[in-house]
């Protein structure tokens, strides 16, 4: 074709349905019957509109109406519901359970599920157990209900909650929702009351309030499930989840929704503070039934102007179907030699547009012919460009072979061809356009490619296989091995030889054998979900390996297991590392014996089996006596070197089934099973007392270790902390009794426990609730008895047994630390009062433990309280039993040297009663010395040794300088001889008692005058 025919353009040709003789007169009649259709399709459409929207109406006012009843109906269950959870008898029977209290409530629950026509009515408790139910079923007390919509509700809500729809277990009420209140004690929740609604009432409301209408009212629970037909439900009762219609899910969402779905009128809303919904349907066969009738009128009318247009077409087409049923079967023929061709084919037009193609082109493109037909013909390629040059190529050499191209498909799949074109022409040699046709040669492209990859892949695994560091290999299903890498051959110490003449199993170890065969064989049938484990191989060399293994089956052609790769991996280290934290979690490493938590462990199981069988089991608390002197006097090395040689003596006194551990410091526990007799625990404790008292040399030293026992066996009762805790009680006992002994625990010292129990509990309520108080005795000059100064005294203001002295509860306090917060109160209602009381002569002394020392916030609590009240710390001074001073560590000792860096002074309280006195008054900061009332009581008129030891702990006091107070002053004797040794102070009942508020001055009284007079000269 020249150029100049190729820019040749056809004129358009005039469409032939428009040169047909009966164009004009039928398309006049198909214009009027359209223009009637239009003016009919008008009023159908305004009498549809109209009808409809009195059905939605209809469909609306119905829906609202039953929201309406089913919120006044719950309203009533809820307010009914949480008055009778707020009665006294319910309260009770979950605060304080007792028969009496079940019967009550057991008739307020009659009474409850009687008035709201209930087949039940159940109170819980805090957890969602049964606690009492009408009508009464024994075997449902104490049962869980925790997972009923019922009870999570309330937990979540804290409010009156009506749940899910559920079945019970009561014949008659298969659909019931519970309508449950919270019961408070106070502000705190204690349980829960439950009233099953048996939904008689909305299933009148379902049934319609306007019957007449055709309106269906349907109402589901919060998950969708219709609460007037036969529910879905698990295996407890609750309602599954059902399908449900696009309304409801959108009312379910808490919006109120109106709709026309599958010819139905629907309206659909949420019922306020429920969950629930309410849909109202009215199908639309009812809703539009006069508007079918009117369509049906209009409808004959327009089929009689039909018939009409029908009877002048069918005339014309007459005429004109001879002429077309002969270019009818010369376009078929030509479509048919299209369809028959399997590849893709397509005619396009000399302007490049297709104008037909067959079905295998559809298939290729994914476009169907209809769409195809008017595009351009590169379009359908990967290329475009590339397409329509080979075209123009058609046009220049009358045809194009095996050209290749992409074809893209509307997914994005792509097919490779190979072009073939050529023009086809008139019978006067005009071009009329292309014939195109595409073979698929994807599948030989993709099976040259598969190939390249396969060669790739064998070259891959080979090279993973050669450098690999763990051990693979592929074996058969029978277990012989088919391939090996140079890491299985280097961690197993075999050649490869080795392995293609063995199996599987003649690596594993023979102990794992039993198990690795079975594991196997589980795997191959699929009923094992993974091939991961952990096993032992044996070395060439007789050595065991422990690895990792990873199994992987390989499918062959046919898709079924064929080979097994393994993967093995050494992790011989990482086990014997496991082992030996293992080991350490339940040994101790100083004596090798098991550690505490072992023993909590097995005395567990060893309570367990004494419960069972009726025995009972023995505990045996070892403690060493006096062994802090072995650490302080030789160190640490020889303590350790002590302990572990205990520890060899108390096994080997034990009898084969004793089990013994370190508790912890000095302290070992025995455990002996099967107690029949206690003689059986006697017998052992007489073992180990001998076997640990024999003498031994550490460090060229003699010692000869002893040790104090507490003794407990078992009860049925008995957990591994309260044996223990007997035993240690038992343990103190010996050790007060003298050491070197062993004690049973008795009733005694179990009252005794339990009291102190109790003390340490009302401790705890009394520090929350502010029950401590102080009383304030003063500190006198001896040289005329004015005030210089006082002594804060704590006392507990106990809610029941009065105003208690320390006596009765500072032990109990220190035990526990408790002392800690107490001494902090104390401290703080000090500082208050001399913020408030600044005329107060000297300062206010404030006791403090050894306990509370060694607190590391104690010194920044001092200094925030002395801050917070704004008080001068000089007016403040902290008294520290000598005792206590003894046994400080360093951060304690710091804290006292800041202290008395700030100003507040330091005394030592009780002096005279410890072993270092001196050293105390040189090594600290001491601002003052107290001495002790026992010297004090035994002050005698005549010479005796308590006055000549008051008289030379007054020279030291006076010579270092330091404040002087003698406690416990009581007669007017003692008075005179501490002041005639040269104490300046003294404080004590001769001179007032402890009291609420501080003293400024003594009265004034016999013993003042007394005493103002003896220091006057003559």
């Amino acid at each position: 074709m020249t150029a100049r025919s190729r820019r040749v353009r056809a004129r358009p040709a005039v469409p032939s349905w428009v040169r047909h003789p009966v164009a004009v007169p039928v398309g006049a009649a198909l214009l009027a019957v359209a223009l009637l259709c239009g003016v009919i399709g008008v009023a159908a459409s305004e009498a549809s509109r109209t009808i409809q929207g009195d059905a939605q109406a209809r469909v609306r006012s119905n829906r609202d109406a039953a929201v309406r009843a089913l919120v006044g109906q719950t309203n009533g269950f809820k307010i009914t519901v949480s008055a009778w959870a707020a009665i006294g008898p319910v309260i009770d029977s979950l605060r304080a359970p007792t028969p009496a209290s079940l019967r009550a409530v057991q008739d307020q629950l009659s009474t409850l599920a009687r008035s709201k026509d209930s087949p039940s009515a159940f109170v819980t408790d805090i957890r969602g157990r049964i606690v009492a139910l009408y009508p009464a079923q024994s075997d449902l007390i104490g049962q869980d209900f925790a997972y009923r919509d019922w009870f999570k509700g309330v937990s979540r809500t804290g409010k009156p909650y009506v749940s899910e729809a559920y079945r019970t277990a009561s014949n008659g009420h298969p659909l019931v929702v519970g309508v449950a209140a919270p019961v408070l004690s106070g502000f705190r929740r204690v349980g829960v009351v439950t009233v099953l609604w048996q939904l008689a009432s909305v299933r009148q409301v379902s049934q319609g309030a306007r019957a007449d209408d055709g309106v269906t009212i349907t109402v589901t629970d919060q998950q969708g499930q219709p609460l007037t037909g036969t529910p879905s439900v698990d295996d407890r009762g609750q309602a599954l989840q059902v399908p449900v219609s696009a309304a409801t899910r959108q009312a379910l969402a808490g919006r109120s929704v109106n709709t026309i779905v599958g010819g139905v009128f629907e309206a659909a809303a949420p019922v306020p503070g429920l969950g629930w919904t309410v849909t109202a349907a009215l199908p639309s066969s009812v809703a539009l039934a006069p508007a079918r009738t009117f369509q049906r009128s209009l409808g004959i009318t327009l089929g009689v102007a039909l018939l009409l247009v029908l009877a002048f077409t069918v005339l014309a087409w007459q005429v004109a179907r001879r002429r077309a049923a002969e270019q009818t079967q010369a376009v078929q023929y030509a479509r048919s030699l299209i369809e028959a061709g399997l590849d893709p084919l397509v005619t396009i037009s000399p302007e490049g547009k297709i104008t037909d193609v067959n079905e295998a082109t559809v298939a290729v493109t994914g476009v169907a012919r209809d769409e195809l037909v008017g595009t351009a013909f590169s379009e359908c390629f990967t290329d475009p460009e590339k397409a329509n040059a080979i075209y123009q190529l058609v046009f220049d050499q009358g045809m194009a072979v095996d050209y290749p191209l992409t074809m893209r498909h509307r997914d994005g799949t792509l097919t490779e061809v190979l072009y073939n074109a050529s023009v086809y022409r008139d019978a006067g040699g005009k071009v009329l356009g292309v014939f195109a046709a595409a073979r698929d040669v994807t599948g030989q492209k993709q099976a040259a490619q598969s190939a390249r990859s396969l060669a790739a892949a064998e070259d891959l695994v080979r090279t993973v296989l050669a450098s690999a560091s763990i051990g693979i290999a592929l074996a058969g299903l029978d277990g012989s091995f088919r391939v090996v890498n140079a890491s299985l051959c280097e961690l197993l110490g075999y050649d490869e030889a080795w392995f293609l003449a063995h199996r599987l199993s003649d690596m594993v170890h023979p102990d794992d054998v039993g198990d690795v065969l079975p594991e196997r064989d589980g795997f191959f049938a699929g009923s094992l979900d993974t091939g991961v484990a952990k096993m032992r191989l044996v070395r060439a060399d007789g050595a065991t390996v422990w690895v990792r293994r990873v199994a992987v089956l390989i499918p062959g052609g046919d898709g079924q297991p064929d080979l097994l790769m393994l993967q093995v991996e050494d992790i011989t280290a990482e086990n014997e590392a496991h082992e030996a934290l293992a080991y350490q979690a339940f040994h101790d490493p100083l004596t090798g014996l098991h550690n505490r938590a072992w023993i909590l462990d097995i005395l567990e199981i060893d309570l367990s089996v004494a419960s069972r069988l009726g025995t009972s089991v023995g505990a045996l608390f070892v403690d060493l006596d006096n062994f802090k002197v072995v650490n302080d006097s030789l160190g640490h090395a020889a303590g350790d070197e002590v302990l572990a040689t205990v520890a060899e003596r108390i096994v080997a006194a034990l009898r084969p089934g004793d089990r013994v551990g370190r508790f912890g410091g000095d302290e070992f526990v025995i455990v002996v099973q099967d107690v029949h007799d206690v003689l059986d625990v006697e017998g052992c404790a007489e073992r180990v007392s001998a076997s640990i008292a024999a003498d031994l040399q550490v460090q060229g030293h003699r010692i000869v270790p002893t040790a104090s026992i507490g003794i407990a066996t078992s009860t049925s009762t008995s957990t591994p902390d309260s044996l223990l805790r007997d035993a240690d009680s038992a343990l103190f006992r010996a050790k007060a009794a003298g050491r070197a002994r062993w004690h049973f625990f008795d009733d005694a010292m179990h009252a005794q426990a339990v009291a102190r129990l109790t003390v340490e509990d009302q401790l705890r309520d009394a520090i929350t609730g502010g029950q401590f108080v102080v009383y304030y005795q003063p500190i006198v000059a001896l040289s005329d008895a004015h005030v210089v100064g006082h002594e804060a005294l704590v006392r507990w203001a106990h809610p029941t047994r009065g105003l208690l002295s320390p006596g009765d509860f500072l032990d109990v306090a220190e035990d526990t630390g408790l002392i800690k917060a107490i001494g902090a109160q104390v401290l703080d209602q000090a500082c208050a009062m001399l913020a408030e009381r600044p005329d107060l002569p000297g300062a206010i002394s404030v006791n403090v433990s050894a306990v509370q020392l060694a607190a590391p916030d104690w010194l920044r609590g001092v200094r925030d309280t002395l801050t917070r009240h704004r008080v001068d710390p000089a007016r403040i001074v902290i008294e520290v039993t000598e005792t206590a001073v003894l046994s400080l560590v360093d951060s304690a000792r710091d804290a006292i040297t800041s202290l008395r860096g700030l100003g507040v002074g330091i005394h030592v309280d009780d002096f005279g009663t410890g072993y270092s006195s001196i050293s105390v008054l040189r090594d600290l900061p001491v601002t003052g010395v107290k001495l002790d009332l026992r010297f004090v009581h035994d002050l005698t008129a005549g010479e005796s040794q308590a006055n000549a030891l008051a008289q030379g702990l007054s020279g030291l006091v006076n010579g270092m300088h330091l404040t002087g107070i003698a406690e416990g002053v009581e007669t007017q004797m003692q008075a005179d001889i501490l002041r005639g040794q040269g104490w300046p102070c003294a404080q004590g009942y001769y001179f007032g008692r402890p009291a609420a508020t501080p003293v400024t001055d003594l009265f004034t009284g016999a013993k003042i005058i007394h005493l103002r007079q003896a220091r006057r000269p003559g």
